[in-house]
């Protein structure tokens, strides 16, 4: 038998998205796994509609959140869920049924969170880009420091390695899901499935539009506290070839490489010193003598324009 799961989801006033929603989830999930929704204080109708789906699903839960917020309902949730691996859902996003059996495909020893590549969409279902992950261990790692290619609503976590970790810590907030990761990549191994499993809704009440300037300066200042781990930026930049190379067996290759280019060059300015600098940009330079890499350019920069005139006219 696969892994059982626990989903957790925290939810606050989404009486709008519950039906789609709790469809999304039970297609990915089995009667093995169980389902933890935690109302964090709404005054609409979620409680409601949630409850009505009690008699439906009985590996379904529903709790009320004993704080305020989006830290203290996940870390809640999670204490309370029985089973050590933990899927992250968001009431606004959309999951392929085949999510999470890909990703317990990849559960082994050592490994702390799973991810997967995600597509954005908008409040009507359009598609706003592709974003590919990092796939191993070392690139997701270096992914962190631009924080984009390791989608919070998309992880499966090791629920062992979290509670060492600390937890997800209000003071990280609005990037509770950065800390997190960082801290926990100190005890465990962070990868992805090379797969578009989850579809990010951009919505005018998400976090990352309203407050994504505070979003970006807690970033850099988590990054500043925890770093990311020298080996794994020395281990990318000395084995560039032969990790690009391994792209070439999973879709979105151009686009795997220009973005694992751009977390080398976003670390070493970082934590890097002049000699990995300078190596980091020869490697951009040669990978955009190709064509094919310098169009999938073009289009990571046009979507990018897209998902912030999307956000904007949002607003």
């Amino acid at each position: 038998m696969s892994e059982p799961v626990s989903v957790v989801m925290p939810v606050k006033n989404g009486a709008r998205y519950i039906h789609e929603s709790i469809a999304s989830i039970m297609a990915c999930t089995t009667p093995f796994d169980e389902v933890i929704i935690i109302d964090d204080g709404s005054d609409d109708e979620t409680h409601r509609l949630l409850q009505g789906y009690l008699t439906q699903f009985s590996n379904l839960r529903v709790e009320m959140s004993p704080g305020v917020g989006i830290v203290e309902a996940l870390n809640y949730g999670i204490e309370i869920s029985k089973n050590e691996w933990i899927a992250r859902f968001d009431v606004d996003d959309h999951y392929g049924a085949n999510r999470l059996f890909e990703q317990r495909k990849l559960i082994a020893p050592g490994v702390a969170v799973i991810f997967s590549d995600y597509c954005f969409k908008d409040s009507k279902g359009n598609k706003l880009g592709i974003v590919p992950s990092a796939i191993s261990p070392e690139a997701t790692a270096l992914s962190l420091v631009n924080s984009f290619r390791t989608a919070h609503p998309s992880a499966l976590l090791y629920r062992p390695i979290f509670t060492k970790s600390g937890k997800y810590q209000k003071t990280d907030f609005p990037a509770e899901d950065l800390g997190l990761w960082l801290r926990m990549l100190r005890h465990g191994t962070l990868i992805s499935a090379p797969k578009v499993l989850l579809f990010y809704s951009l919505s005018s009440g998400s976090v990352s539009s309203e407050y994504r300037s505070v979003m970006i300066h807690r970033r850099l200042e988590l990054l500043s506290k925890y770093g990311i781990p020298g080996k794994d930026i020395e281990y990318v930049w000395r084995n560039w070839k032969k990790i690009t190379s391994s792209y070439k067996n999973f879709p979105f290759s151009s686009k795997r490489k220009i973005l694992l280019c751009r977390d080398l060059i976003s670390a070493t300015s970082l934590f890097g010193g002049r000699i990995e600098q300078i190596a980091a940009l020869f490697i951009a330079f040669r990978l955009f003598l190709n064509p094919i890499n310098f169009m999938s350019l073009i289009l990571l920069i046009f979507e990018k324009k897209k998902r912030n005139s999307t956000r904007v006219s949002q607003k």
